[in-house]
């Protein structure tokens, strides 16, 4: 085997294993993430079903599904940005719907939470339920989007994109 050969064999291995970490930690953190969306969800279908019309209601409800959509379009992009995959058409888009979850967590702990706090609408449980829950969505979310940086970084210390 000629030297360049084994350079590239390595860098190969090398840009696997990159990969491999980022789509682990990525699968691991975007998990983690969906619990707390899951949560909001269901809180909101209960609040609807028993409740009733608390302003906001509905965003709560129809904002899960594109939070999670986006959740996983991003660690897709992410997942293949690792593998050193070049970019496709849909990469910036999954990279700016990256916001909706951390708009949807605001909003719930904001609008959904705090407001009926401040208002003193009815009790509390439901208001810090939300709070909680909110808070816990765009902490997690905030866990996956750091892997974006750990991505780059991991990518440049790979030999021959960029690293030495």
């Amino acid at each position: 085997m000629t030297r360049q050969t084994v350079d590239e064999t390595r860098e190969a291995r090398a840009t696997q294993a990159v990969g491999a970490a980022i789509q682990d930690l990525a699968a691991a953190r975007v998990g983690r993430a969906l619990l707390p969306v899951a949560g909001l969800l269901l809180l909101a279908t209960l609040r609807w079903a028993f409740g009733g019309g608390q302003p906001g209601l509905r965003v709560a409800l129809a904002g899960a599904p594109p939070a999670v959509a986006a959740m996983l379009a991003y660690a897709v992009r992410l997942t293949r940005r690792g593998f050193g995959a070049a970019d496709e058409w849909w990469m910036p888009l999954a990279a700016v719907a990256g916001f909706v979850p951390t708009l949807y967590g605001f909003f719930c702990l904001g609008w959904m939470g705090v407001r009926p706090l401040m208002q003193r609408d009815a009790g509390w449980a439901t208001p810090v339920a939300f709070i909680v829950l909110g808070w816990w969505c765009v902490r997690a979310w905030m866990k996956v989007v750091e892997l974006e940086r750990l991505s780059r970084v991991m990518r440049t210390a790979v030999p021959g994109e960029g690293g030495t």
